[in-house]
């Protein structure tokens, strides 16, 4: 018992303040979606978009053979795609005073 009280103290010694941070800040935010809530159709549209250009970007710029890569980024770019598809296919949405809400869950994918 004794050794996993060490361990554990020391995990938590050692563990970077900003992880520390970074997790109070997560917790917040899955509390926070248990109500419902506002959600933005620009910035769920956007946010994606940009991190494929990176992604794109970074692919044809930074790699020997990007004709390779982008083989595999497109495969992975539909799965990924499908994969949250079906995560989020019974996320229920209502709209309210003419704004879009997301229905609030205790589950992060139901």
């Amino acid at each position: 018992m004794a050794d996993i009280l060490k361990f554990i103290f020391e995990i938590i010694n050692n563990t970077p303040f900003w992880v520390w941070v970074v997790l109070i800040i997560l917790i917040k935010r899955g509390t926070s979606l248990i109500n419902d809530s506002p959600a933005s159709i620009g910035r769920s549209i956007i946010m994606p978009f940009i991190f494929v250009i990176w992604g794109l970007n970074t692919v044809v710029n930074k790699f020997a053979s990007p004709n390779t890569l982008l083989s595999f980024y497109l495969v992975a770019l539909i799965l990924g795609f499908l994969f949250s598809y079906l995560l989020y296919m019974r996320r229920s949405f209502y709209v309210e005073d003419g704004q879009l809400i997301q229905e609030g869950s205790a589950l992060p994918c139901s």
